[in-house]
């Protein structure tokens, strides 16, 4: 502190007037340098705030251009990796991955979010748009087994990237497999109606040809019958009757 007051400079006179050292035992009392408990706590509270946005960049850690070289290299081989894990559904050990690559954050520079989004967060962006798109593809053509196989996919992958942006919407995915199954269901009952109109008049038909054919048969049965009946022939019976001459 003395040496600050003998810069004899404005910086040096504020930080002069405020640092200072603590002992939590208060070992030092007898030191004027040493601040005791209840006067650090005074002075704590008589700070003035400082707002979040502002803190966020006036602490933020400054990175050297060797610092963003190994960061890439970090977050590149975090995020092969993380990639690879996704492509085999190990998404226990892809979320993993991500978890270790969200401790970066800690350094709370801005470049560091860049990074990550370049290199980890398009990745798994890409997959789940993939398995998005498979699963609508097998919703809208009926394959409901393998469309909620996908949807069970896409909820593993919320659950193990919870800080992620996966631009998903579970509930509006599942409200499109409900849908195509009541279209499903509509378009068979539509199906399963007319087949039994068709039957119907598939039976009326055979009944209407059937009834032809009996009448023809029986038609001809008589015809038949008239035919073979013998024909009874004329008899013509003369009677002579002769009366005695007297």
């Amino acid at each position: 502190r003395e040496s600050l007051i003998e810069a004899n400079t404005p910086i040096a006179q504020i930080l002069a007037n405020r640092i200072f050292l603590f002992d939590p035992l208060d070992r030092a009392a007898d030191n004027p340098d040493f601040w005791p408990l209840e006067r650090c706590r005074t002075e704590i509270a008589q700070l003035e705030t400082i707002p979040q946005h502002e803190a966020t960049t006036l602490f933020q850690t400054v990175l050297t251009g060797d610092d963003q070289t190994k960061l890439k290299l970090i977050m590149r081989d975090q995020a092969a990796q993380l990639a690879q894990a996704l492509e085999q559904d190990n998404y226990e050990a892809a979320g993993k991955y991500w978890q270790s690559l969200l401790r970066l954050k800690v350094i709370g520079n801005d470049e560091v979010e860049k990074m990550m989004g370049e290199h980890a967060l398009v990745k798994i962006q890409h997959y789940v748009s993939g398995c998005m798109g498979t699963f609508k593809r097998y919703a809208v053509q009926y394959q409901f087994d393998q469309a909620e196989r996908q949807l069970a996919l896409l909820k593993m992958l919320a659950n193990h990237f919870p800080n992620a942006d996966l631009r998903i919407n579970l509930a509006e995915l599942e409200a499109l497999l409900t849908q195509c199954k009541e279209k499903k269901a509509e378009e068979q009952r539509n199906t399963d109606q007319k087949l039994a109109e068709a039957k119907e008049k598939a039976v009326q038909k055979v009944r209407k040809e059937m009834e032809q054919k009996l009448e023809q048969l029986e038609a001809q049965l008589r015809a038949s019958q008239q035919a073979q009946r013998p024909q009874q022939p004329d008899v013509s019976i003369n009677i002579t009757v002769q009366f005695p001459l007297e």
